[in-house]
């Protein structure tokens, strides 16, 4: 079979037939083809066809999108149903997918380094030591003086400070599935203190479920159920199989039915026992002439709880209504309130989806700002905002379309197993489950790592200060000088080993 998409493309030519072209080959104004299944591989608009198109990869929205003649259609997206024809805009490395990777690479570029403190201060301190034991000898003509000054020096000491620590916190961290890119993010990770959040797959969990089942008249909920999986058992939608999830959660059977019709953008219709079954939006109830009003009450009550109405009609008549809703990620509000208490005073939801959805899931969390239909680009502009007046921000996200925002932020944090491969490449942190509460646990765990290391550069300095002024006046012996000198390094180990015995689970 074909990889048609990745590879391949079929193109209309001059005469309305159907050429297979290498997709290096197409150029800017080709009309190409795409069905059910295909992956779209050029920007453009389309000129004939509708279709539902899985958008996720690139605005984050967990629905497809009913995309019709004259909308514009991106590289990387999925037709879930539907053919449609697309106008060529840009190609190559101008489309929307290749421009996401290109800002990556130059986020990458453009970071930072935190410099080495510690590495300065040791190699600075060395020369240092040799005008010391030069003075030393000089005033005194003492060599046991002078070697004492030449065996005490910060410079082991200072080194393992930093080294030991952030050792003990990456070891840790990978230990409980958050795996750390570098000893550099953890002064970053301790300072972070505003956070942006993505929405689909990072706060939620990007597969929307039956939450509530609605019934009118004598019908059981159970019913409802099943005339509506009769509908829905050959779709790859999500509301599809949300509907049949649903149905073999609660022990149910998908009962006989004829073909199954879809009207694109509206529902579906099929037969069952020779009845005539229809799910899908109060549009496409509508239009069949059916009456919705027994449930105007039930509708009014699902907005109110953030549900999205399915409706089930039987024949001539609607008997009850499906909640849909993409339900949010276990202990996410707990960890959102955790990291208010850590400090972060500015909290904002970043999304592709559309706004109602986005409203929602707002309002659940309880965010200081959201921003919808947003592209990768607009994501990452945000955050370029943000860190123009001060904020030290830390970006969470999962899919291709949070890369750029992952690589601009001061921090980025990969967030699921199912984060996408260039999400972990452009992210500095890498949570490999689905447990938000790993977020403030990491933090708190690397501020602590930076008290220790403070910690580690008292004692070095205090310890070999001692020494040094004890050597120079002559009270302390060469031997003990060393002994000395490298207690403060057995200090320094031990002080940094007691972040090992950490545990996230308590923190989480």
């Amino acid at each position: 079979m074909l990889d048609i998409g990745d590879v391949q493309v079929f193109v209309v030519n001059e005469s309305g037939e159907l050429t297979l072209k290498n997709i290096k080959d197409v150029e800017i104004g080709d009309i190409v083809s795409f069905q059910s299944g295909d992956k779209i591989s050029v920007d453009g608009s389309i000129i004939e066809g509708n279709a539902f198109v899985d958008q996720s990869p690139i605005t984050g929205e967990y629905m497809p999108v009913n995309k019709k003649i004259k909308d514009s259609v991106f590289a990387g997206t999925l037709i879930k149903t539907g053919n449609i024809r697309v106008k060529a805009e840009k190609l190559g490395d101008k489309t929307t997918v290749s421009r996401i990777v290109a800002m990556v690479e130059d986020a990458s570029s453009k970071k930072a380094q935190v410099q080495a403190f510690a590495d300065k201060f040791s190699a600075n301190f060395i020369p240092i030591n040799f005008l010391l034991t030069a003075l030393v000898y000089g005033f005194t003509r003492n060599i046991d003086r002078a070697v004492s000054m030449m065996i005490i020096d910060y410079s082991c000491g200072i080194r393992l400070a930093t080294a030991t620590a952030l050792s003990a916190f990456i070891y840790n961290s990978a230990k409980n599935g958050v795996l750390v890119k570098g000893g550099n993010y953890v002064e970053l990770l301790a300072q972070a203190d505003a956070l942006v959040l993505d929405k689909t797959g990072t706060v939620t969990e990007g597969k929307p479920k039956v939450i509530s089942i609605y019934t009118i008249d004598s019908f059981s909920e159970k019913e409802i159920l099943e005339y509506a999986s009769a509908c829905e058992e050959d779709s790859t939608h999500p509301i599809a199989k949300a509907i049949i999830n649903k149905t073999k959660k609660m022990g149910l059977k998908v009962p006989n039915h004829g073909l199954v019709e879809t009207v694109i953008g509206n529902g579906v219709r099929t037969v069952v026992n020779d009845k005539t079954v229809y799910v899908g939006s109060r549009r496409f109830i509508l239009s069949n002439n059916l009456s919705l009003e027994k449930i105007s009450n039930k509708e009014s009550l699902m907005e109110r709880k953030g549900e999205s109405p399915v409706y089930v009609a039987l024949d001539n008549e609607v008997i009850g209504i499906l909640g849909i809703s993409d339900s949010l990620k276990e202990d996410m509000k707990k960890a959102l309130n955790r990291l208010r208490n850590l400090g972060f005073d500015d909290i904002r939801l970043l999304t592709g989806d559309i706004e109602i959805q986005a409203e929602k899931v707002a309002n659940k969390i309880s965010v200081d700002d959201y921003k919808f239909e947003l592209l990768p680009e607009d994501k990452a502009k945000t955050i370029l905002e943000m860190q123009s007046k001060g904020a030290k921000v830390m970006m969470v996200g999962d899919g291709i379309n949070d890369a750029p925002a992952l690589a601009y932020a001061d921090i980025g944090i990969s967030l699921g197993n199912t984060s996408t491969d260039i999400a972990i490449e452009s992210s500095s942190i890498t949570i490999t489950n689905d447990n938000p509460l790993l977020i403030p646990a990491t933090i708190t765990q690397a501020r602590e790592t930076m008290r220790t290391i403070k910690q580690n550069f008292g004692l070095v300095i205090s310890i070999n200060s001692l020494g040094l002024f004890l050597s120079a006046v002559g009270v302390l012996p060469v031997i003990w000088g060393s002994v000395l000198h490298n207690s403060s390094t057995i200090f320094v180990v031990f002080n940094s080993g007691k972040l090992l015995l950490k545990n996230y689970e308590r923190r989480a």
